[in-house]
């Protein structure tokens, strides 16, 4: 479905709902994969085209399997059921044991719950390094299959995100968690 085909219920004074505009996110996701693994989710926008170029010769979400899988899996997080997404389907990155064990709690976050960066820095055994935290979650390559951004700042607040904080605020509304500003 392209922006223009949204059914105008889902449009409130000229701005999208905030689920048409996660459908919309999620119709422009790309995907690299090798082996039937995910490697790496982006959002494909025209001004990364040079990006996605340059990926076309390693993107190959050719494994039906993991399309199938990946598809029914985005079509329920559109219907707001509270799946995790399979990690056995995660490609297996050459990365430090701290970021990947940020990465795998991350990963546990269930459907419409948030946790702080602190949160997942203690349990990981690490509570001082929530920076650190924060700096592995923004190396995450899985972009909604792996939950980043259901990681928030301590005070309440949204905190960052790689993409943009207005895609995890959507996200978020999405899964019925609403943030004060």
């Amino acid at each position: 479905m392209t922006t223009a085909e949204i059914n105008t219920d889902a449009v409130i004074d000229g701005v999208l709902s905030t689920d048409a505009y996660v459908q919309e996110l999620i119709e422009r996701l790309e995907y690299v994969s090798s082996d039937g693994l995910l490697r790496q989710v982006f959002l494909h926008r025209p001004q990364e085209m040079g990006d996605l170029i340059a990926l076309e010769g390693q993107k190959g979400l050719k494994d039906q399997a993991l399309e199938q899988y990946s598809g029914h899996w985005l079509n329920a997080y559109l219907n707001k059921e509270k799946i995790p997404f399979d990690t056995a389907y995660f490609f297996k990155w050459n990365v430090t044991d701290f970021r990947q064990a940020v990465w795998d709690e991350v990963s546990k976050i269930p459907f419409g719950q948030i946790r702080t960066y602190g949160d997942i820095a203690k349990a990981i055994g690490k509570p001082k390094a929530v920076r650190a935290v924060g700096t592995a979650i923004g190396r995450n390559p899985l972009f909604i299959f792996r939950p980043c951004h259901r990681v928030i700042a301590s005070d309440g607040s949204i905190g960052g995100f790689a993409l943009d904080t207005s895609i995890k605020r959507a996200l978020l509304e999405h899964e019925g968690t609403y943030l004060s500003d």
